[in-house]
């Protein structure tokens, strides 16, 4: 998760950005349908906007210039970040249960 949600200046219309980094060298054909698209739907059953980015490990390399933040933050400044995306891999997960 970044942008303003994982900063916690969001507004209550802010959308999720949630990046999506996958273990393989390239994107297959099917990762929209499989990743992207789910995650995006759920969002909109919850009266959400999940705004989802999914790159492979090569597009990752090429393109890190766009996502300086993952880069350059150091552990302090994670840290935080990452207990957010916790919680809210919980809510999505307690969500999908109910």
């Amino acid at each position: 998760m970044y942008g303003s949600r994982a900063r916690g200046d969001n507004r209550t219309d802010s959308d999720w950005d949630l990046l999506i980094l996958l273990n393989r060298p390239q994107k297959e054909d099917l990762d929209f349908a499989s990743i992207s698209y789910p995650l995006m739907e759920l969002g909109f059953s919850l009266g959400q906007y999940f705004s989802v980015h999914t790159y492979s490990q090569l597009q990752t390399m090429r393109e890190k210039s766009d996502y300086n933040c993952t880069y350059n933050a150091t552990e302090e400044d994670t840290a935080p970040r990452i207990e957010q995306t916790r919680q809210f891999i919980d809510k999505v997960l307690n969500l999908i249960k109910q």
